[in-house]
C-alpha cells in the first residue's frame, strides 16, 4: 500500500502485469475495444479518453486516492448508458416460485391446525398431525433462514444501485443468519432504526418453531348422559332352602347335597383366593363389594374412596352390576347384609382332649324339623332364649348357633299352612317367603334382639395342648345406600362404592335378618364348615379368621386363635356368613354375573349418569396466533425478495469471491464480464488459480497488496 505522504508515482512490479480473459483466450488489446473520430481519436460512448499508452498516468491527491472523473456533460455527450437486458432465469423463477409456494403452505398447515381445535381423538387420528408438526417445526427455521436471507441478499444488491450508506449496506448483507444479525450491530458499534427491524424479523424464526410445538396438546373432555343400570337385589331369597324344602325322595336330596357341595367349593375358593383379590374392590367375578357402614346413625354422605380410609368390605363376594355404556359411570344402588357385633372373644386352653368350653346346651333337632329336611307331621318350637344348631358333640371343628327365630305361624308350620288366615296372608307375599321383606308392612310385630354364638376347637394333630374358643355377637340386618362410579371400556370395567350412607327408605326391623328364618340357618351351618373335621388344620373359615391373609396357614400354632379379638371375630365373621349367603342366593349365577351379558335374578334397574370422556385437540389461540404471523412473515419475505429480485437491474455482484476480481486493476476480464452475475462468473472462472499477495512495489519502495494471478502475485 503506498503511504499518504508520499508523492511518488505507483510503478510496476517486475514480475510485470499478465492480463487473462476470464474463458483463457488473450484479451484484445485496450484500443481494439475503443471506437475513432474522423481525427483518430479514440472515444468510450458518453466521454473521451485518452490515446493507449504504455504508461499508466494518474491523478493523485494528498490522500494518496484517485480522483473521480465525471462524466462529461458537454453537448455530444449520451445522455444515458444502457446495460444488457437481462433475462429471467428459469433457476430464478423456480426459486421465487418455491418460497412462495412453501409459504403459503405453511399458513394453510397452521390453519388446518387451528381448525383442529376441540375435535375429538378416534385411535390414533392425532399421532399423524403430531408427527408432521414436528417435522415442520424442524423444518421451519431451515425454510426461514433461506427466504430471509436471501430477501437480505436481494435487499443489499437493490440498495446498493439506488445509492445507499455502506453501514446499511454491511448490515442487510450481514443479517442473513440470526446469528449474523446479531453480530453485525455489535460489529458496526452502531444502533440505526434498520437494527431493531431485522432483530424482530429474525425472531420470527425460533418463536415460529416453537410456536409450532407448543400451540396442540390434548386434554380430556367430557359429556354426562343419562342410561341405565341393573344391579342383584340383595334381599333375595337363599335358594338352598328351596333345594332341601323340596326334597320329597332320595333323589332329590342328593340333588340337594350335590348342590350344597358345589356351593361349598366356590366359597372355599372365594375365601382362599390371593389378599390382593380381597381387599379389591371386586371380586374374582367383576361383583363389586359393599364396604361395611361404620356409621350407621347419620344421614350424611360416608366417604369411603379416600386413600386413607381402612375399608372393611360386607362379603369376599360382590354385588352383580351390569351398565351398558362408554365412559365413566355413577348410580346409586340399595344393598344389605347381616353385621355381627360380638360382645366377647374367650379363649380356653386345656391339656387333654375333651372340650374345655363351658358347657352351653345347643338344641338342633327342631332346627333341623325347621328347615323342613324331615318331612314329618311333628309340630316344631323354636323358642326364644334357646340355642338353636350344632351341637358340640358334632364332629365338626366349629359351628354356629342362634337363639331365635321367626315364629313358624309367619311361615304355614305346624299345620298352619292349610288355614284360612294363612291362605289370605300368603295372597301377593309367596316370593317375600324367607326373607325379612316379609315383615316390611308389619308394625306390631315384636322383634327382639337376636345373639349368634361361634364356638370352634382349637384342636390340633401337632400339640396335645388343645383349646376352644367362644364369642357371643349380636346380629343386625343393615340396610346401606352406596353410590358406586365405574370406569373404563364395557367389556373390562373398574368399579368401586365411593360413598355411602343409611338406608333412606323404609325397611323391616334390623333384629330381623336374614339368619332369622330356620331354612336358610340350617344350610349355612351345614355348609360352612367342614364336615368331619376335628381339627383346624384343614379349615379355610377358621384361619381366615385369625388372619384373613392365610399366612399362618403352615404353621404350628400351638395356641390357635388365642389373640383373636372380638373386633376380628364381628368384621370377619360377618364378612364369611355374608359370602355364603350371597353365594347361596345367586349360587353359579355368581361367576358370570360380572359380565356384559350377564344374568342376575332378582334385580333393580335405576337410571345412571354416564360420563364419558375422551381426548380432545386443545389449540392454544397465543401460540396459533404467534405461528400463523410468523408464517405471514415468511410469505412477505418470499415475495418481497422475489421482488428486489426482478426490479435490481445490475449483477448479483454482492457476496461471492468473483466480486473481488471484477473491479481488480491487477486482473483483466472479458468485455461482458461486467454484466454478468457473480455466480455466472465464478462458473465461468471456476478453474483460475487467484492469490491475495503482493503484486506491485511502490516508489517508496512499500509493497502493494492486492488479489492477482497466482503466478504473478507473491506470498504475503
Amino acid at each position: 500500500m503506498r503511504d499518504s505522504s508520499s508523492n511518488t508515482s505507483l510503478q510496476r512490479k517486475p514480475l510485470g502485469r499478465q492480463s487473462f480473459s476470464s474463458n483463457g483466450e488473450p484479451l484484445p488489446s485496450a484500443r481494439s475495444l475503443l471506437a475513432e473520430d474522423d481525427s483518430g481519436q479514440a472515444y468510450l460512448p458518453g466521454r473521451l479518453v485518452e490515446q493507449e499508452t504504455n504508461e499508466i498516468s494518474v491523478e493523485q491527491q494528498s490522500n494518496t486516492y484517485f480522483k473521480y472523473k465525471p462524466v462529461s456533460t458537454e453537448d455530444n455527450a449520451a445522455s444515458e448508458v444502457k446495460g444488457a437486458r437481462r433475462r429471467v432465469g428459469i433457476a430464478s423463477l423456480s426459486t421465487d416460485c418455491a418460497a412462495v409456494l412453501l409459504s403459503t403452505a405453511m399458513i394453510l398447515f397452521v390453519s388446518l391446525v387451528w381448525d383442529l381445535d376441540g375435535s375429538r381423538v378416534i385411535n390414533n387420528s392425532y399421532d399423524s398431525w403430531k408427527n408432521a408438526i414436528t417435522v415442520l417445526a424442524t423444518f421451519f427455521p431451515i425454510l426461514f433462514a433461506s427466504i430471509v436471507g436471501r430477501l437480505m441478499t436481494e435487499a443489499t444488491r437493490w440498495n446498493l444501485e439506488k445509492g445507499s450508506t455502506i453501514g446499511c449496506l454491511e448490515q442487510l448483507m450481514g443479517s442473513q443468519t440470526v446469528g449474523g444479525s446479531v453480530l453485525m450491530v455489535l460489529r458496526l458499534r452502531s444502533l440505526s432504526v434498520l437494527s431493531p427491524l431485522l432483530l424482530m424479523l429474525w425472531s420470527f424464526s425460533p418463536l415460529g418453531a416453537q410456536s409450532l410445538l407448543r400451540m396442540t396438546k390434548l386434554e380430556f373432555s367430557y359429556r354426562e348422559i343419562e342410561t341405565t343400570a341393573t344391579f342383584f337385589d340383595t334381599t333375595a331369597k337363599s335358594q338352598t332352602a328351596d333345594w332341601f324344602r323340596s326334597t320329597l325322595g332320595s333323589a332329590s336330596r342328593l340333588t340337594a347335597i350335590g348342590k350344597l357341595a358345589v356351593l361349598k367349593s366356590l366359597y372355599t375358593t372365594i375365601v382362599t383366593a390371593p389378599e390382593k383379590i380381597k381387599n379389591d374392590t371386586m371380586d374374582i367375578w367383576g361383583n363389586v363389594k359393599i364396604p361395611i357402614l361404620k356409621d350407621m346413625q347419620g344421614q350424611e354422605w360416608q366417604d369411603t374412596s379416600s386413600p386413607n380410609a381402612t375399608v372393611q368390605y360386607t362379603s369376599l363376594v360382590g354385588v352383580p352390576v351390569n351398565h351398558v355404556g362408554e365412559g365413566n359411570a355413577s348410580f346409586h344402588i340399595e344393598s344389605t347384609y347381616v353385621q355381627l357385633e360380638c360382645i366377647n372373644a374367650t379363649y380356653y386352653l386345656t391339656g387333654g382332649r375333651l372340650d374345655p368350653s363351658p358347657r352351653v346346651p345347643v338344641e338342633s333337632e327342631d332346627l333341623h324339623r325347621a328347615s323342613r329336611c324331615d318331612l314329618g307331621s311333628n309340630p316344631y318350637s323354636l323358642s326364644n332364649g334357646t340355642w338353636h344348631g350344632h351341637n358340640h358333640t358334632y364332629s365338626r371343628s366349629w359351628s354356629l348357633a342362634l337363639d331365635r327365630f321367626v315364629n313358624p305361624l309367619w311361615l304355614g308350620d305346624n299345620g298352619t299352612q292349610n288355614s284360612v288366615n294363612y291362605q289370605g296372608f300368603l295372597s301377593g307375599r309367596k316370593d317375600k317367603m324367607d326373607r325379612p321383606i316379609l315383615f316390611l308392612d308389619e308394625l306390631d310385630v315384636d322383634a327382639g334382639p337376636t345373639s349368634l354364638l361361634f364356638a370352634a376347637k382349637c384342636q390340633s394333630n401337632y400339640t396335645p395342648r388343645d383349646g376352644s374358643f367362644q364369642s357371643h355377637c349380636g346380629v343386625k340386618q343393615r340396610y346401606v345406600e352406596s353410590i358406586i362410579r365405574c370406569s373404563g371400556i364395557t367389556s373390562k370395567r373398574e368399579c368401586a362404592v365411593v360413598q355411602q350412607r343409611p338406608s333412606q327408605k323404609p325397611h323391616p326391623s334390623e333384629n330381623i335378618s336374614q339368619l332369622s328364618f330356620p331354612g336358610v340357618f340350617w344350610t349355612i351351618i351345614q355348609g360352612m364348615p367342614d364336615d368331619k373335621e376335628v381339627t383346624y388344620q384343614s379349615e379355610s373359615s377358621l384361619y381366615y379368621i385369625k388372619d384373613p391373609s392365610l399366612k399362618s396357614q403352615l404353621d404350628k400354632d400351638v395356641h390357635f386363635l388365642q389373640n383373636v379379638t372380638r373386633e376380628d371375630v364381628s368384621t370377619r365373621l360377618t364378612q364369611l356368613i355374608n359370602t355364603f349367603l350371597q353365594l347361596s342366593q345367586l349360587y353359579l349365577n355368581i361367576t358370570t354375573a360380572g359380565e356384559v351379558d350377564g344374568k342376575f335374578e332378582p334385580n333393580i334397574t335405576v337410571l345412571a349418569s354416564d360420563r364419558q370422556e375422551f381426548l380432545v385437540v386443545h389449540v392454544s389461540k397465543g401460540w396459533a396466533v404467534l405461528c400463523l404471523i410468523s408464517s405471514l412473515v415468511l410469505l412477505a419475505a418470499s415475495i418481497m425478495g422475489a421482488v428486489f429480485k426482478h426490479i435490481a437491474r445490475g449483477p448479483e455482484a454482492l457476496g461471492y469471491v468473483s466480486t473481488a476480481l471484477r473491479d481488480s486493476r491487477h486482473v483483466e476480464l472479458d468485455s461482458d464480464s461486467g454484466w454478468m452475475d457473480s455466480i455466472d462468473l465464478s462458473r465461468r472462472m471456476r478453474s483460475k488459480r487467484i492469490r491475495l499477495g503482493v503484486v506491485a512495489v511502490g516508489n517508496d519502495k512499500l509493497p502493494v497488496l492486492g488479489i492477482g494471478r497466482e503466478k504473478n502475485t507473491d506470498k504475503l
